[in-house]
């Protein structure tokens, strides 16, 4: 269930760094997902994440990720990684080596970010933050 919610968190990072921009001259969506983010909300198809409170912030920067994850009132737990965001998806693979739990489709603007996995059994959604809180990244294992 950690390894679940932690592919979560990563998805809601990488979603949370774009910053949508639209070219209409070409009808596409430009996104930049750089920055940090905070997950507003979960939804999903499949799996249930039973009762407990789950707190993820993201932060992207220069292909490298940072998750901070909590589980109901325990401490956050920190992952790192490096990700790769091309032509609205995103993938990536953790520190020692696991890929991210699934690729994940990128929408949103410069506020908000909305990571679906392949085949849309979830979509998190998240916002925009100007930096992790310092209770988070003090209060991590």
């Amino acid at each position: 269930m950690i390894k679940r919610i932690c592919n979560i968190i990563l998805s809601a990072m990488i979603l949370f760094m774009a910053g949508c921009g639209k070219d209409d001259s070409k009808g596409k969506e430009s996104l930049s997902i750089e920055g940090s983010w905070e997950l507003a909300s979960i939804q999903t198809k499949s799996v249930t994440i039973g009762n407990q409170t789950v707190d993820v912030y993201l932060t992207f920067s220069s292909g490298n990720f940072v998750i901070y994850q909590r589980l109901g009132a325990g401490r956050f737990v920190s992952f790192t990684g490096t990700y790769t965001f091309t032509d609205g998806i995103l993938s990536g693979k953790y520190s020692d080596g696991r890929p991210l739990g699934s690729s994940y489709t990128v929408e949103g603007d410069r506020d908000r970010l909305i990571l679906s996995t392949e085949g849309g059994a979830e979509s998190d959604v998240y916002s925009r933050i100007s930096s992790i809180p310092e209770s988070v990244t003090s209060n991590t294992l």
